[in-house]
């Protein structure tokens, strides 16, 4: 049974100060109903009647995380309270469908127990589409046409997306009909950097946040005009295309590793950052891509996820992204992921907005335990502690226009917090030592959470899914 007590005081605790990267030992956290009430050192804030009081002493306590790029398993019973559980409290869907929005509207009633939904419009790609021969059932849209992409954001908007998702195969004229009909529409829209478009173009034109890393090889290069036009000449040329995109921008990838040009990057990486606009890298993603050697096929994290998605797991890296790699190709690809951190360390040092974000479902990558891993590889990538804690907690509350009301433990926010047993300034795995998760303003204890977990696991044991649902 979850305690829905709706007053808790967390006493004597260590609040992570997120913003300034401190820590304040011996606090008192007030929470009243959703909100945190009173924060202040325990000797100058009384416990009032009537409050459970949680021990915090030894404990630090930390906002709710933020996965920034998330996509679902489609079952309820799985995503959400997996989410909750490793202490993800808000998260940014990636591909919107209707079930999510009315996940959103239950998790936000209460009725379902689960995080803060971000959820985008189905994404939208030109032709020929990457997920043309894939067999996933949810719906794309085509833009093909500036009217097409005119169109797929009137309808993004009026489905109550919060943002649209564009993607790769999108043309230079559909991606810039995309942006200016979003302004007009005063709607957001992020996602792929396209294989046509310039990263110069796209920021210009006011695109909110690029995701993975992929493009970012090319737009840096010193033959960056000779790369990007080998970009744009990419043709998905055997099922599933997706398989066929990857063998073909790994091979440009590779000549622009070696072609790197730091000042174009600098001088790239500064424009992203007087933009305001984020980059959220997926390393975790990129490790399983470039790295699939370091996939564990008896990871324990399997047993949360359903059915045959192990089996799509399996297909996915032996298949679908490596298989066709030659022993070359192999090598080739561990060295561009040592690369990848250099470039996220590169956009840090440029003072661009860094989102942690995962790309859960996409093969090894698992709902809430994954973010635990790509907050490691930031720092793996030469971030601190405290500022790869920041790229899952206030920078995303910056991005989404909510650190007034979320993103760290202040009087007046909302009461998303993890209590951890350890300090995550100190090392930051230590955001995995999770005693309870207070999800708006509700306390799950770490019995709670044991018992959502052995939900998730025994709803995973018993619905197979079709692979690529």
């Amino acid at each position: 049974m979850i305690n829905s007590v709706q007053r808790t005081a967390i006493t004597h605790v260590t609040v992570v100060d997120v913003i300034n990267g401190r820590s304040l030992p011996d606090h008192t956290v007030l929470i009243t109903g959703d909100r945190i009430d009173r924060v202040g050192p325990a000797d100058q804030i009384p416990v009032p009647e009537g409050f459970r009081v949680v021990d915090g002493t030894g404990r630090h306590l930390i906002p709710g995380l933020a996965d920034m790029h998330l996509h679902d398993s489609g079952d309820e019973r799985i995503d959400p309270p997996l989410l909750i559980a490793n202490g993800v409290t808000t998260v940014r869907q990636m591909w919107g469908t209707p079930y999510l929005h009315e996940w959103r509207r239950r998790c936000d009633s209460g009725e379902l127990i689960g995080p803060r939904w971000v959820i985008a419009s189905p994404l939208v790609d030109g032709r020929p589409s990457l997920w043309e021969d894939a067999p996933v059932e949810q719906e794309y849209l085509m833009a093909d046409t500036e009217d097409e992409a005119r169109a797929a954001v009137r309808r993004a908007k009026e489905e109550g997306a919060d943002f649209v998702k564009v993607y790769s195969r999108l043309s230079p004229e559909t991606h810039r009909a995309i942006a200016k009909e979003a302004a007009r529409l005063e709607i957001p829209f992020a996602g792929h950097l396209p294989d046509a478009v310039s990263l110069e173009d796209a920021i210009d034109l006011g695109q909110r946040s690029f995701e993975h890393l992929h493009r970012f090889g090319a737009e840096t290069s010193r033959s960056f005009e000779e790369l990007r036009a080998a970009m744009a000449r990419v043709e998905p040329d055997w099922s599933p295309k997706y398989s066929s995109w990857f063998q073909q921008v790994a091979r440009i990838e590779w000549d622009a590793a070696n072609t790197h040009s730091a000042h174009r990057a600098a001088r790239l990486f500064d424009r992203l950052a007087a933009a305001g606009a984020a980059v959220c890298p997926t390393v975790v993603l990129h490790r399983v891509l470039e790295r699939p050697d370091t996939v564990d096929p008896r990871d324990r994290r399997l047993d949360y996820l359903p059915g045959e998605m192990k089996s799509f797991y399996e297909y996915i890296v032996d298949g679908f992204y490596s298989g066709h790699r030659t022993p070359e190709e192999g090598f080739q690809s561990r060295v561009l992921f040592q690369w990848r951190l250099e470039v996220v360390a590169s956009l840090e040092a440029a003072g661009v907005r860094l989102l942690a974000g995962t790309d859960t479902m996409t093969g090894y990558v698992f709902p809430g335990f994954s973010l635990h891993d790509e907050l490691g590889l930031f720092v793996a990538a030469g971030l601190t502690p405290a500022r790869a804690l920041q790229t899952a907690t206030i920078e995303p509350a910056r991005y989404l226009g909510r650190d007034h009301e979320q993103g760290s433990v202040d009087e007046g926010k909302v009461a998303d917090l993890v209590l951890l047993d350890a300090d995550p300034l100190a090392e930051i795995s230590h955001t995995q030592a999770i005693r309870a998760v207070i999800s708006r303003g509700r306390l799950l204890d770490r019995d709670t959470l044991d018992g959502l977990l052995d939900g998730v696991r025994t709803a995973a044991a018993s619905t197979p899914v079709p692979q690529g649902a």
